[in-house]
């Protein structure tokens, strides 16, 4: 607690400073306003829609609990009485008395560094009973400290008992205090740093980039997403119509060519899929995700050669989920090509992943391993769709 008036008052009220109460309506607010947004803004994926409403309630918890928590000490000195509160605003502790039952008033002197990084002389003025267990703590410039004291003292009817002031702490106190200085600003940076990751990386698709994903006219998007959705359910001419809709809305869309090239492969139209394949990765050249999938494409026509330099080079980039799925496919391209030794490796280190989402392609791996080496084949799981 802290002063609220002047010193030279026979009335005296501590608290909360009102920073702390403006600052927790400040969070709630911009928390509210987070979770609002990512519910009514058009097109952002659920996912995002999730982590950033989330992200919202957080913030607004947080910012009710500050607003809402208040810690208060009313002293009379004519009267010698005191009133006090703590918690929050309708579920507070109370106390009331008269202040003949506080058994010691201390008076102790600390550095401090303030949040712009001086250092300073703060004091704490402590009263504490132990018949009713109240040890109130109020926080005061040194001067102030011990003209409060000193009235505490005289209203209770005891000596104020002085805590020699702290000498020279260690390096890792003083680490601790500086951090507790720059803590309220170092919350902050996390807060907007959070919300920043969160809406980077809400939506990540199986095989696609998701990079072009939140720019998308609402209707390539929904398009998009109903030919997902019918791929997944094994509906492959009726995914190839939805995303070659979502493409003629929105011809750079290198998602929708890549998971268009699975849909003319399931249907076994392999030219068409390898001329989708390569017009995603001439949209998006760098996605590990993209040339994954034209690899495979020459793979499906067993161009392993070709495949084998596609897939070497996505195991370079970035993969959505890791690079399993691509070192289980490398390595039966691999073992095509007779080139056993590094498909046994590549198979290995797919078999060897620890991903759960990645099951699949561990499994597969184990099959191909056990394959190589003429041991029984155990039964290999079903392929599972783009995006699932």
């Amino acid at each position: 607690m802290r002063p609220l008036n002047g010193l030279t008052s026979d009335n005296l009220l501590f608290g909360s400073s009102d920073s702390r109460r403006r600052l927790g309506i400040l969070l709630a607010c911009f928390g509210a306003a987070l979770a609002v947004a990512a519910v009514a803004l058009p097109n952002l994926p659920r996912q995002t829609v999730l982590h950033l409403t989330e992200c919202g309630a957080m913030l607004g918890i947080a910012g009710l609990f500050a607003a809402t928590w208040v810690e208060e000490l009313w002293v009379d000195l004519r009267t010698r009485e005191f009133s006090y509160r703590k918690g929050l605003t309708r579920f507070c502790r109370r106390a009331h008395g008269r202040l003949d039952i506080f058994d010691r008033v201390t008076l102790s002197l600390v550095p401090a560094t303030n949040l712009y990084g001086e250092e300073e002389i703060r004091g704490i003025v402590r009263l504490r009973s132990i018949t009713q267990a109240l040890n109130m703590c109020i926080h005061a410039s040194e001067a102030d400290a011990r003209v409060l004291a000193l009235k505490m003292g005289g209203a209770i009817g005891k000596a104020v008992e002085h805590v020699p002031r702290s000498g020279n702490s260690s390096w890792a106190g003083q680490l601790v205090k500086r951090g507790a200085a720059w803590s309220v600003w170092a919350g902050m940076l996390a807060v907007f740093a959070t919300v920043a990751w969160t809406a980077s990386h809400g939506r990540h698709g199986h095989e696609g980039t998701a990079s072009f994903s939140n720019n998308q006219p609402s209707g390539a998007y929904y398009a998009y997403e109903h030919g997902l959705a019918l791929y997944r359910n094994g509906d492959f001419r009726g995914a190839e119509h939805f995303l070659k809709q979502a493409l003629k809305e929105m011809p750079l869309y290198p998602d929708a060519y890549n998971d268009l090239a699975y849909a003319f492969a399931d249907q076994n139209k392999l030219k068409d899929a390898l001329e989708a394949a390569r017009m995603a990765l001439s949209q998006s050249p760098n996605s590990g995700n993209i040339l994954d999938t034209v690899a495979e494409m020459h793979q499906r026509r067993r161009e392993f050669k070709e495949a084998a330099g596609y897939y070497e080079k996505a195991l370079t980039r970035d993969l959505s989920q890791g690079p399993c799925q691509t070192h289980e496919k490398y390595g039966e391209t691999l073992a095509a090509l007779g080139r056993t030794k590094e498909a046994i490796w590549h198979l290995e280190a797919a078999a060897g992943d620890t991903n759960r989402f990645n099951r699949e392609w561990q499994e597969r791996a184990t099959a191909a391993l056990a394959k190589i080496k003429g041991e029984p084949v155990p039964s290999i799981p079903k392929r599972q769709r783009p995006g699932m």
